[in-house]
């Protein structure tokens, strides 16, 4: 009676409605009501920890049947190498005393061998102009062994395991640093990533580094000079001895051939800040990577030396081409005419090559070129020489053709002299035309019209002037010069001997 009393007071305090009973009270004036969600079982959410059970009974399905990897899908090869990495962690924490990370702390093999599989230079810059000081840009396939990362084929069908980038933060990574200690707010970088596993415990990765080094630079082949870099490269102290072996494998550039990104790192106001760089005029022609000791140093180092080459063609022709034209303006002048207008082809020629060689000392270095004498001023300086020699011949006779010459010339000289003259210059002398005019003798007698004076016809004045044959050897003297001239430009300028 007790217990019947409350159930009938509870049936008339609530009114009866058609539809499923309800906890939570309803209003008649409201037309909306609570949601009452379904049950878990409806919507098929499991309970908490039965999709961590899921995914550990497909790991152990995989690695108890043997899995063939060549036949899974893209999505269950990614759960099937995730199995074999939680795999790796369950077996290293039941060992470890840091059983969040148990990868962190440095492998236990002594000593620790990094090996060098593979390099390449990306880029070699410098940011301030006249700078020897040079930043070295490229990355390095390294490996070194870690038993903690071993595993049995027979039960994990994986050659390799290629680490994602939030399982190599778990992993422990040699730090590099150069013999400056240069750090990122230097400008300096030193990034180990691609991480691969293979069951040995064998690791690979890729370190990409960014380091300054001083440069010897060699100015002979201005503006195309090359610089010899040198920098060393060590690893940081983990409370072991590290030793560096290079061993450069052509077969394992499956990593070093991905491109990485030149860039520069810059201290900001608040951060570090990392900026792609234009490509550089200075390209790689020899790299060598060799470990060294240095005194001092309880460890080993890596002695990585460049040398690069400024790729600057459109600028050495452009050096180059305006002085070549304006002498070789100067050693066809013969074809131009007389002795006169070949001194004023000259002496105009001399005028460009000193507008060009002014240019060139505007654009050199300002700290000059390190006692070296480019080859480009060789150059220059060889066709100062033809110009100023070739005017001095043209002047000198110019001035022997003003002179009277009485004395004969030898015959064979005279006719070699014209026919040099004649077929290969197309110069001949004008007898019409004298630079030196003699009229001291030869007029012996006088015209009776007009009293108007007539050269002689006869007499010693005629008899014993030989000049116009003089004046045929001093110009075939002056065209050979010319000719010597111009087959020692063309062998210069084609062989580049300066």
């Amino acid at each position: 009676m007790c217990l019947l009393l409350p159930l009938l007071l509870l049936s008339l305090l609530v009114p009866p409605s058609s539809s499923s009973p309800s906890f939570f009270p309803s209003s008649s004036s409201s037309s909306s009501s609570f949601f009452v969600p379904p049950p878990s079982a409806e919507l098929n959410i499991p309970p908490i920890g039965q999709s961590d059970d899921r995914f550990n009974n497909n790991c152990n399905i995989w690695r108890l049947n043997g899995t063939d990897v060549e036949k899974l899908t893209d999505a269950q090869l990614s759960d099937y190498e995730n199995c074999l990495w939680e795999f790796l962690n369950e077996r290293e924490r039941s060992q470890t005393v840091h059983p969040t990370h148990p990868f962190i702390t440095p492998p236990l093999e002594y000593p620790l061998k990094i090996v060098v599989e593979h390099l390449v230079v990306e880029q070699v810059d410098t940011l301030s102009k006249g700078s020897t000081e040079f930043n070295v840009f490229g990355h390095m396939l390294i490996s070194w062994n870690d038993s903690r990362f071993g595993w049995d084929t027979k039960e994990w069908h994986l050659d390799e395991l290629e680490l994602k980038d939030t399982q190599t933060q778990e992993v422990w990574t040699p730090s590099f640093t150069d013999e400056t200690n240069c750090g990122a707010m230097d400008g300096c970088l030193s990034k180990v990533g691609d991480l691969t596993l293979t069951p040995s415990g064998r690791v690979t990765s890729r370190l990409v580094f960014r380091y300054p080094s001083f440069c010897r630079i060699d100015y002979r082949s201005y503006p195309e000079e090359r610089n010899d870099c040198c920098l060393y490269i060590s690893a940081a102290d983990i409370g072991r001895t590290v030793k560096f072996v290079v061993q450069m494998d052509q077969r394992r550039a499956l990593l070093s051939s991905k491109s990485v990104p030149v860039s520069r790192v810059a201290q900001g106001l608040s951060a570090i800040v990392v900026t792609n760089m234009e490509t550089s005029v200075w390209a790689v022609q020899r790299q060598s990577l060799e470990s060294i000791r240095i005194e001092g140093n309880r460890g080993e180092h890596l002695q990585l030396c460049v040398q690069a080459k400024k790729e600057m063609s459109t600028l050495r022709i452009a050096l180059r081409i305006p002085v070549t034209i304006a002498t070789l303006l100067m050693l066809v002048s013969p074809l131009f005419g007389d002795l006169r207008t070949q001194a004023l082809v000259k002496l105009l020629t001399l005028l460009l090559q000193t507008i060009c060689f002014l240019f060139l000392c505007s654009i050199a270095p300002a700290n000059g070129f390190g006692g070296s004498k480019p080859k480009l001023y060789t150059f220059y300086e060889f066709m100062f020489s033809m110009t100023f020699l070739s005017i001095l011949i043209t002047t000198v006779c110019l001035a022997l053709c003003r002179m009277k010459r009485t004395v004969p010339a030898s015959h064979g000289l005279f006719l070699a002299a014209k026919m040099l003259n004649h077929f290969l210059c197309c110069v001949e002398p004008d007898p019409s035309t004298n630079y030196q005019r003699q009229f001291d003798d030869g007029f012996d007698s006088v015209s009776a019209r007009g009293g108007i004076p007539q050269a002689p016809n006869s007499g010693p004045a005629l008899q014993n002037d030989y000049s116009t044959e003089w004046r045929h050897i001093y110009i075939a003297a002056n065209n050979l010069f010319s000719g010597i001239c111009f087959s020692l430009f063309c062998f210069v300028t084609i062989f580049e001997i300066m």
